[in-house]
């Protein structure tokens, strides 16, 4: 890919316990799912049949705006299993913290 068609990924900052500033993503959304933890935690491996409590933020890759958050009141609390795909698949393997 080249010119408008590449891809970059949104830049996520690793403040623990605050809420994340994020970077516009540009381009074309990758076609595969692409993730990496910002913060290693250093807790219990999630797996897919864990139920997690996590704060979250959704942005639109077309505008770069803020969809959701949970950073504004509580996390969230919710079986992996019953979640969007990309988080079922992303998630397992991370340690809490």
């Amino acid at each position: 890919m080249s010119g408008s068609d590449s891809t970059v990924l949104p830049v996520v900052s690793a403040v623990a316990g605050q809420a994340p500033t994020i970077s516009k993503p540009e381009g074309t959304p990758p076609a595969e799912l692409t993730f990496s933890d910002v913060i290693v935690g250093t807790g219990a491996e999630v797996l897919p049949t864990s139920t997690l409590t996590v704060h979250y933020t959704l942005m639109a890759w077309s505008t770069g705006q803020i969809i959701e958050s949970s950073w504004s009141g509580q996390p969230a609390t919710f079986p992996l299993a019953q979640v969007v795909e990309g988080w079922q698949k992303g998630l397992p393997g991370a340690k809490a913290g």
